[in-house]
């Protein structure tokens, strides 16, 4: 069971690397063809269509795969009250992505229409649920090499129809094609497992159980894309489309290193939440551990790209996106409170504090529209790094107010001190020793 568990999160590993490699190449190359307003509009696309897509799954993966987990006898009718959630969560996303389209309006330009179309992709989320039954089942290679083979192709079409000089509607019209071959590569996998999709069963009760148990986790998670592509629309709707696309070029660098926490407490997980059991004192000297990695990781990332951004964007992206320079290195510092956010939520996890961790979504959604309203008018893309950094901060700092979570942070500001590195040596090996054995 463990080798399987660590072959998972070894091909997960690499299926993130391959994506955020291929999605940077993919993404500069489009970025110097289409030209700041153009990538600015396709940038604005993506951002309504993704948290759209948030409304999709009505039932969380999680506690699917939970559920799956306790009553395998049941799969057929959990899996088919998901994909009936998904379906209905599908109608919600096409109508959430209209609104998002009509108050845009004449920002997007000629391929307004074409927009209104590009979200009959969500009606083909409902196979995702596929995803989750492989996950569930230790089968996670299988999930991504039904994925990522359809991922690799359509970014080879990308770059031969930025070598054709196609315009943006050509690409566009990939994001329903890219979403419909992969619900057909998953229902392939899934027959080629001797599993029939046929066999599904719908159930409204089981609907009402995997709904309500995943609301708290759908509405965390909704918080948390809002205030991550928020600014993207907010540009658009307040400034222009070329600012959209300056900010989306420095944030295309900065989240590119987003899934280094993601991975590190993916590896920490299992250890902090036995030592929460076993052993207090080693739970809060390596939750502490954690937060020191995570913090002066991210304070060396913010350094580097800081006294290397004007280098990078001019030759990387061309004399075109030179503004994104400066935004880069307002942008680069929200690594920080994002970094020291994630490695924050093994602590909630492991305390059971889950309803903190969505209020803490919240709150930093809430100061991110409040500081975008007042920043973009005058600064544009560089207020709306700004609203960014600030925002991500207020949300991991505000476990400070809440009570049950106020203490948690004299475990947190030591870290901070610029002897901590040379302290930690000693606890950081006994913490490798430890994963060995």
């Amino acid at each position: 069971m463990l080798r399987r568990i660590l072959s998972y999160a070894s091909w997960s590993v690499i299926d993130q690397l391959v994506r955020l490699s291929v999605g940077l190449v993919v993404g500069i190359a489009l970025a110097r063809h289409l030209g700041p307003a153009q990538f600015g509009t396709y940038s604005i696309v993506l951002a309504i269509l993704v948290i759209a897509g948030c409304l999709v799954p009505l039932a969380a993966d999680p506690i699917v795969i939970r559920e799956l987990a306790r009553r395998p006898n049941a799969t057929d009718r959990i899996l088919g009250s998901q994909a009936a959630l998904r379906s209905t969560g599908s109608l919600l996303a096409i109508a959430a992505a209209t609104i998002g389209i009509v108050l845009q309006g004449p920002n997007l330009g000629s391929v307004e229409p074409l927009v209104y179309i590009l979200s009959i992709s969500f009606l083909f989320h409902p196979f995702e649920t596929v995803g989750a039954w492989l996950n569930a089942s230790l089968l996670g290679r299988a999930n991504i090499i039904a994925r990522l083979p359809i991922f690799l192709i359509m970014a080879a079409v990308r770059l031969m129809l930025i070598f054709l000089q196609a315009g943006i509607t050509a690409f566009l019209i990939l994001i329903p094609i890219e979403a419909a071959l992969a619900a057909a590569s998953l229902g392939v996998v899934y027959h080629s497992l001797g599993h029939r999709i046929a066999l599904w069963r719908v159930n409204f009760d089981e609907m009402l159980s995997l709904f309500r148990s995943s609301w708290p986790l759908l509405l965390a998670g909704l918080s948390t894309l809002l205030y991550m592509r928020t600014d993207i629309v907010m540009l658009g709707m307040l400034a222009d489309n070329r600012e959209a696309g300056i900010f989306g070029v420095a944030a295309r660098f900065s989240e590119m290193w987003y899934f280094v926490p993601t991975t590190a407490v993916m590896a920490s997980q299992p250890i902090i939440s036995q030592l929460r059991e076993r052993d207090p004192a080693r739970y809060i000297e390596t939750l502490q551990l954690l937060y020191g990695i995570m913090f002066w990781f991210s304070f060396l990332i913010a350094v580097g790209f800081t006294l290397t951004a004007d280098f990078m964007v001019n030759l990387l992206f061309g004399d075109h996106y030179a503004q994104a320079a400066l935004v880069l290195k307002i942008h680069i510092w929200a690594a920080i409170p994002v970094f020291l956010g994630v490695a924050g939520s093994q602590f909630l996890i492991a305390e059971n504090y889950v309803y903190i961790s969505m209020w803490r979504t919240m709150i930093g959604l809430a100061a991110n529209v409040l500081l975008n309203l007042c920043l973009i008018p005058r600064w544009g893309a560089q207020g709306a790094a700004v609203a960014t950094v600030v925002s991500f901060a207020i949300a991991t700092f505000s476990l400070f107010l809440f009570k049950a979570t106020r203490g948690h942070f004299s475990i947190l500001w030591p870290v901070f001190r610029p002897s901590w590195p040379v302290n930690a040596i000693k606890p950081l090996f006994s913490a490798l020793k430890s994963c060995k054995s």
